[in-house]
């Protein structure tokens, strides 16, 4: 009897400790726990844009290479090198380079009261026997911290040549856009096509692409209707063996409209 009593207050005292530790499990999920602090992110500020101070004894070193060239020039401008003179710096190099030609435009892209260099550059060395051996960059050097990025690159294929129709607003949105046209040619095949580039808040992107045509195409740009201006592309009849008839004597005509190009007339050239 004496044992019974013992073995009940055991068990008593256990479902008391069971008890007292599942409140106290309770008590701890219903207190809120508090949040680890983690560091803030912020955003990371924007340097301010100035840029090297001028220097005119900088010069324009020469280079064997294609990265070599493109590398002497961001030197050449984060010497103090004039952006104005780039061009004529360019022409000296083209006579013992492979530097082919060049174009160099600029404008101040972002409203920062600071010029922007874009540059189309395209390469080929003196003995190439076709166009595969010749193809072009472009590229957009901005200044920030007092010294010049390159914050766009568009490197061509082989046989992949640019020429930069415009470097101004023509949409009447905020920044002006870049236009290029690009022609890839091999032996008897061609490829041409017009690309346009517009600065974001991402950066700059690919933002409209005319229609690829295998035929030689000649541009025009003008001003438009409703103070827009207007692109018109025509595609001739030198085209590549096994072209697309329907790409032959077109025309296309663009509009540029704030953050949009629209075709407004597509048809063939010459008119009927």
């Amino acid at each position: 009897m004496h044992n019974k009593k013992v073995s009940c207050s055991v068990l008593i005292i256990i479902l008391v400790i069971l008890y007292s530790l599942s409140a106290c499990s309770q008590v701890r999920q219903e207190v809120p726990v508090t949040p680890t602090m983690s560091k803030s992110v912020l955003p990371t500020p924007q340097l301010k844009a100035t840029c090297p101070v001028l220097n005119s004894s900088a010069t324009l070193a020469g280079g064997k290479t294609e990265s070599e060239i493109e590398q002497a020039i961001l030197e050449y401008l984060n010497q103090g090198g004039s952006p104005e003179q780039l061009q004529d710096e360019i022409k000296k190099l083209q006579e013992t380079s492979i530097l082919d030609l060049s174009q160099v435009f600029t404008i101040d892209t972002n409203s920062d009261a600071v010029r922007e260099i874009v540059l189309a550059n395209t390469f080929g060395p003196p003995e190439a026997g076709d166009y595969k051996d010749i193809h072009s960059n472009l590229h957009i050097y901005q200044c920030a911290g007092g010294k010049y990025d390159d914050v766009l690159i568009v490197e061509g294929e082989p046989a992949d040549t640019f020429e930069i129709l415009a470097v101004e607003n023509l949409s009447g949105s905020d920044s002006p856009e870049i236009l290029i046209s690009r022609r890839w040619t091999y032996l008897d095949i061609y490829f041409e096509f017009v690309e346009m580039y517009i600065l974001k808040e991402e950066g700059w992107i690919l933002s409209f692409k005319s229609e690829e045509t295998e035929c030689e195409i000649q541009t025009e740009l003008g001003d438009g209707r409703n103070g827009h201006k207007e692109l018109i592309i025509i595609s001739g009849n030198d085209c590549s063996n096994n072209a697309d008839e329907s790409l032959m004597g077109k025309m296309w005509t663009y509009a540029f409209e704030e953050n949009e190009v629209k075709l407004i007339q597509e048809g063939p050239f010459p008119s009927p």
